[in-house]
């Protein structure tokens, strides 16, 4: 299982080709997109990570720390802070780009950036660990489902069915975390997005597992084993969450700018949408 995940990752690195980026955070599925891409397609890939322009996150940390382990170009991107700018790329993503979910609006804004700075540096190619996090953990509402069953810690067919009904489910949506937006962003920039974690071969690599097998003794367990450096690593998040401050920015300027009383920044997006009641 560890041995077939590391030569699928392997291989959709090397049908990237170079130049290509790394989005990079600390968290075990973008470092072993870094690792795959520099021991095992003999490539030299430019690691690219964001943070807020007043402070440093841990996974921005991390990136800048596998770059320097391997000797790889790093490009920080520090996103801005004030709400002006904020409030016109919210305008642009959800006008131009037609990002209308929630999700998509807080995690692609800093991709704005992401996506400016490789066409400027003629980089065509950013690999992603987007949404590997749907074959391990899946999201919180469909975990409690094996929570109740009973199923979640169960080797049974009953778990292995129930596990793979709920990444059947999440895998059937083609703009789940926004990332059809994400990669139609980068092609208007002249970026093409690859996430090895949407390819088939991923996906049927645990096609007969349950939940319990691909994450115990720990989370995410077959990549850990199959890089070993990783082995006790953090699991890391989406450069947008965790310490970052990424996401919440984004929702409060929002919802400041455009809906004050509302507690959600969902009604904030519908007024620029143009679907606020």
């Amino acid at each position: 299982m560890s041995d077939g995940l590391r030569a699928l990752l392997r291989d959709e690195v090397q049908q990237v080709g170079e130049p290509l980026a790394i989005a990079t955070s600390n968290g075990v599925d973008s470092k072993s997109l870094v690792i795959s891409a520099v021991e095992d397609a003999g490539y030299r890939p430019t690691i690219i990570s964001m943070t807020l322009d007043d402070r440093e996150s841990k996974d921005f940390r991390g990136a800048r720390d596998i770059a320097r382990e391997y000797g790889l170009d790093f490009i920080p991107i520090r996103l801005p802070t004030d709400a002006a700018t904020i409030e016109r790329d919210i305008v642009r993503l959800i006008r131009t780009y037609r990002c209308l979910k929630k999700t998509s609006i807080e995690c692609n804004w800093g991709m704005l950036y992401v996506f400016d700075e490789l066409r400027r540096r003629n980089i065509g190619s950013l690999v992603g660990g987007y949404r590997m996090d749907e074959h391990f953990q899946i999201d919180r509402e469909p975990m409690f489902a094996l929570h109740r069953s009973g199923l979640l810690n169960s080797r049974s067919d009953d778990a292995v069915r129930l596990f793979q009904r709920l990444r059947n489910d999440s895998f059937s949506k083609p703009n789940a975390a926004g990332t059809r937006d994400l990669r139609r962003i980068g092609q208007s920039y002249g970026v093409m997005t690859h996430l090895p974690s949407l390819s088939q071969g991923l996906f049927e690599l645990w096609s007969d597992k349950a939940w319990v097998e691909v994450n115990k003794p720990k989370q995410k367990y077959p990549i850990r084993v199959a890089f070993p450096t990783l082995y006790n690593n953090a699991l890391g998040s989406q450069l947008q969450l965790g310490d970052s401050g990424i996401r919440d920015l984004v929702a409060a300027t929002a919802i400041k700018r455009w809906k004050p009383s509302a507690k959600s920044s969902i009604a904030a997006y519908n007024v620029v949408a143009g679907r606020a009641r």
